[in-house]
């Protein structure tokens, strides 16, 4: 603290050490931003979808039962898919599966569309010529090298390019002690450097 002025004063070592814990404090995505499948795997009450680096395991009492409607719907509708995309969004190890299944409108039959939105709740898109079906699973990544690689796995191919959106970002939760602190002291060093409002 200077002398009569109420102001501290911080060594330029202390600020720069404080500067750098709040760097590294910011977490970076631990998944790529798109990812290839290249196995999969569907059990009685799950599915595994396996990269190269990272395994999405996807569980559940209802896991099964959406692939089995994907199927369905791949074997009635199949002359009628444009294409479909797989996201991911992720937070720490966790994921959100989101499957969307295009369907071009002009090659459905009669009653189809109908069909189609009441059973898969499917949606228009800003295409008027095109439907899509959402599929959503919830599940857990890891290292592909923790899963046992086996006989159940199908080989995909060509492999499916999954994007990713890896909202694992921001501040990790072991530095915030750290931070909290550090706010009143970058204020006092801006007072001592000058007029504090």
């Amino acid at each position: 603290m200077l002398k009569g002025t109420g102001r501290l004063v911080l060594p330029a070592g202390v600020l720069l050490a404080l500067l750098m814990l709040i760097g590294c404090s910011v977490s970076s995505p631990r998944l790529p931003e798109t990812e290839e499948i290249v196995y999969f795997k569907a059990g009685d009450n799950f599915l595994l979808a396996r990269g190269d680096k990272y395994t999405y395991s996807f569980s559940g009492a209802s896991t099964r039962s959406l692939y089995d409607r994907w199927l369905i719907l791949k074997r009635d509708y199949g002359d009628a898919v444009r294409g479909m995309t797989v996201n991911f969004e992720a937070n720490d190890d966790k994921v959100n599966a989101q499957y969307n299944t295009f369907i071009r409108v002009d090659r459905l039959k009669p009653g189809q569309r109908e069909t189609l939105q009441r059973d898969y709740g499917a949606q228009p898109t800003a295409n008027s010529q095109e439907l899509v079906v959402t599929f959503e699973a919830s599940g857990y990544s890891g290292l592909s090298r923790n899963y046992i690689m086996d006989d159940g796995y199908v080989k995909l191919d060509p492999p499916i390019t999954v994007t990713i959106n890896d909202k694992t970002r921001g501040v990790n939760p072991l530095w915030i002690p750290l931070m909290i602190p550090a706010f009143p002291f970058i204020m006092a060093y801006g007072c001592a450097k000058g007029p504090c409002v």
